[in-house]
């Protein structure tokens, strides 16, 4: 399986990141790193509201009338207050299993939570990457391909050399050669990498270097250089499960960022959208949205709607000179399962220079809302059990 890149390094397929066909439930993503293969159910999770302005009634209700029985008030708070999350000191581990095609996953665990947080996917000598901070079931999006290469090259010519789970983070160190075209390189490049987990924010990060030597310059017999790419799925004006049609997919725009310039970025308005401007440091934030088409009034089988992640990738290196590219596909605008959305920085051919040393920094953050802390109903249910105690023991506060 090779994966061809474009100008903006559009690919022709999609890693599933589970060791299932990629055509599964969803036909796509709908059990993407899911372990157990016979839980193939799409689904999303619901999170009831609390009524507040009720809840608040009733609280500065209960607290009034006990206004001055410290011991009381103390007690309800304790209680509450023990089902407060707290945030764990856990180890790391990585567990390894074979993909769709025979790829190599290398999954990410937070052990103190159970999380499977990311998936670091080998796959004929390229490597991507897929993050999963949330905790929706299909809660797997865009993808990055932290790897250089020139235009029209096929991905390929990457060793991982360690993936070292510690009590701290996941080390993961990489090299390889610069892709060009089919099957030739144009020099060699590596990375290290550190990757970690915040299961109270849910969101995964990571820092480290990434260095770059070309065989020669960067001119017109080159084209530019590509430092990374981002593979996403948007999808234009197609029926949705909140009703009427609209735009939704894994991403709802790109934001990039650079030492004089912030350009939000939503694919179909530009599909081709590579201005000028350059930095020595970019910052490019892929939102991450909730993905609800509708693929039953495509004429498709159903699948469920899910919360898909964002992806965050910056670079620093001095001299470097980067610019933003992205492409979208409009072919594929209406195709729930293509990676119709390339995004990559470039370094422009005629750009002095073979080497170019960058830090890095990566993150993935939770779409899905935050559900609202039950401690007002936990106050009252314990202010509730205290009183009719009280009552039946006829014991004075």
């Amino acid at each position: 399986m090779t994966t061809r890149m474009g100008h903006a390094g559009m690919g022709s397929h999609r890693h599933s990141g589970s060791g299932q066909p990629l055509q599964c439930h969803d036909g796509r993503r709908a059990d993407l790193n899911n372990p157990a293969p016979t839980e193939r159910i799409c689904h999303k999770k619901n999170h009831d509201r609390k009524q507040e302005d009720a809840s608040h009634s009733i609280r500065e209700g209960l607290l009034s009338k006990f206004a001055g029985r410290a011991s009381l008030v103390i007690a309800i708070l304790a209680l509450s207050f023990a089902f407060v999350d707290r945030v764990e000191a856990g180890n790391y581990s990585v567990t390894d299993a074979t993909g769709s095609g025979g790829a190599l996953e290398h999954r990410f665990m937070y052990d103190a939570s159970g999380q499977h947080f990311m998936t670091l996917i080998e796959d004929n000598g390229a490597i991507a990457l897929r993050p999963h901070p949330g905790t929706d079931h299909n809660g797997w999006g865009s993808t990055l391909y932290l790897e250089p290469f020139l235009p029209g090259a096929v991905l390929g010519h990457t060793t991982v050399d360690s993936v070292v789970a510690g009590a701290n983070d996941i080390e993961v160190i990489a090299h390889g050669a610069v892709s060009r075209g089919s099957s030739s390189t144009y020099g060699n490049w590596s990375s290290d990498i550190r990757y970690l987990f915040n299961p109270t924010t849910r969101r995964a990060s990571g820092t480290g270097t990434y260095s770059i030597t070309l065989d020669g310059p960067i001119d017109a017999s080159t084209g530019d250089l590509n430092l990374f790419k981002i593979a996403s799925n948007y999808l234009d004006n197609v029926p949705r499960l909140s009703g009427g049609t609209g735009d939704t997919g894994d991403m709802k725009d790109a934001i990039a960022q650079g030492d004089t310039f912030l350009f939000t970025w939503i694919p179909p308005n530009q599909p081709g959208f590579f201005p000028s401007d350059t930095t020595d440091t970019l910052s490019i934030n892929v939102e991450g949205q909730f993905n609800d088409v509708d693929t039953a009034a495509q004429g498709y089988s159903p699948i469920a709607a899910a919360y898909k992640p964002s992806l965050e990738v910056s670079l620093s290196g001095a001299g470097s000179q980067m610019t933003f590219g992205a492409f979208y596909d409009t072919a594929q605008s209406q195709y729930f399962w293509a990676d119709n959305v390339g995004i990559t920085p470039l370094i422009r051919q005629g750009t002095p220079g073979t080497s170019f040393n960058f830090t890095v920094a990566f993150g993935s953050s939770d779409t899905q809302p935050t559900p609202e802390p039950a401690t007002g109903a936990l106050l009252i249910v314990g202010g509730m059990f205290l009183l009719a105690r009280r009552r039946k023991s006829k014991v004075r506060l």
